[in-house]
């Protein structure tokens, strides 16, 4: 037999390979291997067999065309209904075989809120101008699924974010971060917020020295600057007013206004007992206000946490049980009545002790901003023992809100109106409760003063006097104030303050005035009746005795009177003149 050329093998070779392919028209077997549902999702495996390979896979869903496809498949998002998944194989002589699975998708309405928690914030206050924050975002179980979420600062619009997200460049003051998440239904969360404190800025430098007072609270933006913008909506006497404030806080000696407000001015809400320790529901519309006017007039605002009140008023929170609350009659018989917090109580201690920190997060970094005070720490002179009060027990409490408030006024000043504590007082200075107070909370933002700058009143001379004038040497770096009341204002000289309020020259008499340490009290002849200490000679007294840093002084007299003009006749005839030739110290 002859040897077949090489190009007849290729040739026969050829033929034979065309021959195979061409008897190959078996199709693949094609098999879903499993099927997952969940909700309005589904997820499908497959596979497919053939002798001679599979070349690819398509996918089809319902009448959709088919599309090259991997296993597994998903898809999301499925109408209700019937619905028809077809997996094609195709081998690679080009047969193609497919296999179905239907199922239905009967998702009920997602009605439900998805939830969103702030998992990174930045503390209260802090001291860079920049915020990062992070969340987590969830559906209820069965849900739509989260679609997206947005976040804001401040009166921003919510828009698109991730997290974590940083905000820069944020400005001194107060900032509130918002979340808010979406499901696929379009369902959103409540908006979740925190608000914190930039203060990138030193210590503010405190504003020594005159300021406007007020007796009771007052909202000098309702009562000043609104009546000065609008005067033809307010009657004659409410432009007066208005005008005669606005004198005094254009005057260049004033440097600031104390204005004090009710506890319960800014707890309106009646918050179930298990609740005050935790919650910040506070409304701070009153000092914003007047924060607002301080503003207006370049001015600094000192305003008064007040549980106290000298009158029928209760100045607590609504929810406060009566057991929390003292009515002062019960303490003594010559009292100017009212009511007062047990403020010796843990319960009312820790209240309060919130309140402070955020009012100090929310104000002690504002420019205007001076401090805050307390009511006086008086409560009565003699103690009903059925009230549940101790004198070491009521110290301790007063130094643990004053602590606590320098932490939360780190760049401004706690008042601290210190005059008597009954059960530790005993005027002498070594055993005096009130002395134990300034030492345990003295610094450089802690002030030491009271209403009781009465010069001539001679048991306040041997008592609270010295416990000042302690106070002024072994703490020269703590502020001190000075609050000159209606009765210091108008103050009766030493001969006829003894006769009118004790006729009782021995025991009052002007032998423990000139014996008293380190004073420079004035003393005036017998034959001086009816006369009263000037604003020069208080204010002499003051700073003198006490290095008094501010003068806080109350906008209308004891007596009443108005001058020719109709404005009150003590501050603007009397101190006004002494304000602006006083106007730094």
């Amino acid at each position: 037999m002859k040897k077949l050329s090489v190009r007849c093998l290729i040739i026969l070779l050829a033929f034979a390979q065309n021959v195979g392919a061409a008897t190959d028209t078996t199709k693949p077997v094609v098999t879903i291997n499993s099927s997952t549902y969940n909700g309005r999702n589904a997820t499908f495996t497959f596979s497919a067999v053939d002798a001679n390979g599979i070349a690819g896979y398509s996918c089809q869903m319902d009448t959709a065309a088919y599309v090259a496809c991997t296993s597994p498949k998903a898809y999301s998002n499925l109408p209700n209904g019937s619905h028809t998944f077809r997996a094609k194989a195709t081998d690679l002589a080009g047969n193609s075989a497919f296999v179905t699975r239907t199922f239905t998708v009967a998702v009920v309405a997602d009605t439900t809120k998805p939830t969103v928690t702030i998992t990174l914030k930045p503390a209260a206050t802090i001291t860079t101008k920049s915020a990062t924050f992070a969340y987590t975002a969830t559906d209820n179980a069965g849900g739509s699924g989260i679609n997206n979420t947005k976040c804001k600062m401040d009166t921003a619009a919510l828009a698109a974010c991730t997290s974590p997200k940083t905000f820069s460049a944020l400005a001194n003051g107060s900032h509130t971060y918002s979340v808010v998440t979406y499901d696929n239904a379009n369902n959103a969360s409540p908006q979740v917020n925190y608000t914190f404190t930039v203060a990138t800025t030193a210590a503010k430098v405190p504003q020594h020295g005159h300021y406007l007072s007020f007796a009771e609270p007052i909202n000098l933006k309702e009562e000043v600057t609104n009546v000065l913008d609008n005067p033809a909506a307010y009657t004659t006497t409410q432009k007066n007013k208005a005008k005669d404030i606005d004198e005094i806080l254009r005057s260049p000696g004033i440097k600031g206004i104390w204005t004090p407000f009710y506890w319960f001015m800014v707890e309106t809400v009646d918050t179930p007992l298990d609740d005050i320790l935790t919650n910040d529901r506070f409304d701070w519309s009153y000092i914003d206000a007047n924060l607002a006017v301080a503003k207006r007039y370049g001015l600094r605002l000192v305003t008064t946490f007040s549980d106290r009140t000298f009158k029928n008023l209760n100045a607590m929170p609504p929810y406060f049980p009566p057991q929390y609350v003292l009515e002062v009659d019960s303490l003594r018989s010559e009292t100017l009545g009212g009511y007062v917090s047990k403020r010796w109580d843990p319960y009312v201690n820790k209240r309060m002790i919130r309140l402070l920190k955020a009012l100090g997060a929310r104000y002690d970094s504002n420019p205007n901003f001076e401090g805050v005070a307390n009511s006086e720490s008086a409560i009565g002179q003699l103690v009903d023992p059925n009230t549940g009060y101790n004198g070491d027990t009521y110290k301790n409490a007063i130094i643990n809100l004053v602590n606590s408030s320098k932490v939360a006024f780190p760049h401004s000043t706690f008042f601290l109106y210190l005059n008597f504590v009954e059960g530790v007082q005993k005027n002498i200075l070594d055993n005096d409760g009130r002395v134990e107070i300034i030492d345990a909370v003295a610094s450089p933002n802690v002030g030491f003063g009271g209403p009781d700058v009465m010069a001539d009143d001679s048991g306040h001379a041997t008592g609270l006097n010295s416990i000042y004038i302690r106070a002024k040497n072994e703490h020269p770096t703590a502020p001190k104030f000075c609050h000159a009341q209606f009765n210091d204002q108008k103050q009766l000289k030493t001969n006829q303050f003894r006769l009118k309020f004790f006729n009782d020259v021995g025991r009052y008499g002007d032998d423990i005035l000139r014996n008293l340490a380190g004073t420079k009290v004035s003393l005036h002849p017998d034959n001086e009746l009816d006369t009263y200490w000037t604003p020069q000679e208080t204010f002499t007294y003051g700073r003198e005795n006490f290095n008094c840093n501010y003068f806080f002084w109350h906008y209308k007299t004891g007596r009443g009177k108005l001058d020719a003009a109709g404005h009150p006749e003590y501050i603007t005839r009397d101190i006004l003149p002494l304000i602006n030739a006083n106007q730094n110290f």
